[in-house]
Formats: structure tokens, sequence, C-alpha cells
């Protein structure tokens, strides 16, 4: 068995190689920036502007605090105490923690399960990216899906209560919904513009010194090169799901880590990646998850009836799908290996 486990998240933050322009004392040209681990993955940011140190400080502190309430393998997590007990007073929750599983199971619902915060055993018995990753038989998913699902996740004034069995994990969410936090947080603070990476969670803010614009580079699937785009955008949350980040190869055939609740196994939508572009970082991350699972067809489908989201959709021929708010501000680096499609998926 070879495991591979991509080391890099999947967006770049691809800035303009052009020189800083001149400006006047009140805007510092040079980024604050900020480096460390947490959410399990690699977190950078950089801030402008005048109280950008402050700024820093306060986003690690809170995306730290947030791990420590979301997080499935810390056992003192609220994710983690209610995977043990089953049921939990809401009193006994962080509200930031109630308002996360009342999204999750919001957008489940939306996404007809697509996406389900509620795949916690079927996510343990793959083991994905850990030492005990395998490939499951058709009886042993089946019995696991019987203990999944997000109808199983029940929330009240009074409880949260996980009925079935089910176990939740939140690794489709929780880093979209730690952006939307710090997001907040860092509107207190004197900032003319910031770049937030967690893992493959973007979210670009305001402007840089120069007034050039931001550009989130997408990842090649193949790994032939960095990026094979970017998107130029502001003030949004940009979001890819790829079968590239974590997968392993078992007599011949790759196995990725998006699942598909209906068969049990990793997701066989004929899609390498999805990037979606949304206000909402929570939703980002969820709807890259669903859009990867529903396939191009379905999802470019999906975000019609959507106004509040964009997305990229390339798949495993090499095809690039775009809906119609990403027309103009998405550039094609590849050309050689991918085309844009200028008619929707049959």
């Amino acid at each position: 068995m070879t495991t591979l486990r991509l080391k890099r998240g999947f967006l770049l933050a691809v800035f303009c190689a052009f020189p800083l322009l001149a400006f006047s004392s009140c805007k510092d040209t040079q980024p604050v920036r900020s480096a460390f681990t947490a959410m399990d993955t690699a977190i950078t940011a950089k801030f402008y502007g005048a109280e950008a140190k402050q700024a820093a400080e306060h986003f690690q502190t809170q995306i730290e605090d947030l791990d420590g309430l979301w997080s499935k393998t810390d056992p003192q997590s609220d994710i983690a105490r209610l995977n043990l007990y089953g049921t939990l007073p809401t009193g006994q929750l962080d509200l930031r923690t109630i308002a996360l599983l009342e999204k999750s199971s919001q957008l489940s619902r939306e996404t007809k399960n697509a996406f389900d915060p509620a795949l916690g055993r079927l996510v343990s018995l793959w083991g994905i990216g850990t030492e005990k990753q395998q490939v499951p038989g058709e009886g042993e998913r089946q019995a696991v899906l019987e203990r999944c699902g997000n109808e199983n996740l029940m929330i009240t004034e009074d409880t949260v209560s996980l009925k079935n069995e089910i176990q939740l994990d939140l690794g489709g969410i929780a880093k979209g919904a730690a952006t939307d936090e710090a997001v907040k947080a860092l509107e207190q603070f004197s900032l003319d513009g910031y770049l937030l990476s967690l893992g493959g969670n973007v979210y670009v803010h305001g402007e840089k010194p120069d007034q050039s614009e931001w550009r989130v580079g997408i990842s090649d699937p193949d790994g032939k090169a960095d990026y094979l785009g970017y998107l130029a955008v502001s003030d949004c949350a940009v979001v890819t799901s790829g079968d590239y980040e974590r997968f392993f190869i078992q007599e011949g055939v790759r196995y990725h880590h998006i699942l598909d609740r209906t068969t049990g196994a990793p997701s066989q939508s004929g899609l390498r990646s999805v990037t979606v572009v949304c206000k909402d970082a929570a939703k980002a991350d969820a709807y890259s998850t669903a859009l990867f699972v529903m396939g191009a067809e379905k999802g470019m489908s999906f975000c019609e009836k959507e106004d509040t989201l964009d997305a990229v959709f390339v798949t495993d021929d090499h095809q690039i799908f775009l809906t119609d708010g990403l027309k103009e501000c998405f550039s094609l680096t590849e050309s050689e290996r991918y085309q844009v499609m200028s008619e929707g998926p049959a």
C-alpha cells in the first residue's frame, strides 16, 4: 500500500510580482505575518494596517480557542464530549458550538446530505490519512452507514443529542466556521486588508498597499504545476475540496477522503476538485464538499439556484466549468492541459 498525503494546502495565495508603490506613512506596505498549526492543518495569515500586529495575535488566539471546542480528538472539546456521551445539556456547550451544529444540520438538509456532519463512524472506518487506513468491505460500510446521518442530530433548546449512536465529524465545515468567527473579530482592528489561509480555506479582505488585486490560486490536481489558475476576488471566502489532499493507493486504486454517504465510499463524481467562492466561509466549506459529491452537472444546477455562491469545477478529464459569477475573475494559467468550457456539463 502506498500512502500519499499532500503537505501543502489546496489553495496558494498568489500575489502580483510588481514592485510596491510609494504611499504615505499612514499605510504600512509590509504585512505582519502569522503562521501556526491548529485544526489539523497549517494556518497562515497576512495583515496590512495600523493594528496588524494586534490583529495577528488575536487571530491566532481565537483559532486555537475554536480548535479546542471543535476538535474530534481533544477529549475536552465539545465535539469529543458529544461523541462520547451522546447527549449533553446545551448549558454545557459553547454557544458557538451550538450555532455551528445548527448550521451544519441546515446545510446538510439543503444539499440533500451531500454534505453531512454526522459521518464520523464512516470516516473512522476508512481511516484515510491515518495509520489505520483501509478499504472496508461492502458489508462493513453498510453496517456503519446505519449509524450515520444528519437526521439523527437532534438540537433542542435544552439538549443536543446524537441518536442511533452517530458520531460527529465537522472536518467539512469547522475551518470555514472558524474563518467566519475570525472575520467578525477582526472588525475591531484598524486594518487595510488581510488574507487568512486555513488549509484549503482562504479568506481575503480589503486591499493590499499597492492596491493590486488579491489573487487566490487554485491548485493543479495533477501536481505538475503549483496551480492551474487563479481568482481575482476580495471580501469573500475561497474554499477548495479536492481528491488530492488526503488519499492512499491500494492495488493500483486511489482512495481519497471525500466520502459519499450514498455509497459509503470515496465519491466517484468525475471531479478532481471544486472551488467555492462565497461571503460565508462556513457555507463555502460545506458547499465545496457537497458540490464535489454531486458532480459537475448537478453541482452547476445547484449553484444556479443559490445566488450567494459561485464555483469552479475541475473534472478528471481536465475540463473546467465556471458559474457565471466567476467568468470575469478567473484566469487559466495551465492552458496546455486544462480547458475552460463555454457550455455547461452534459
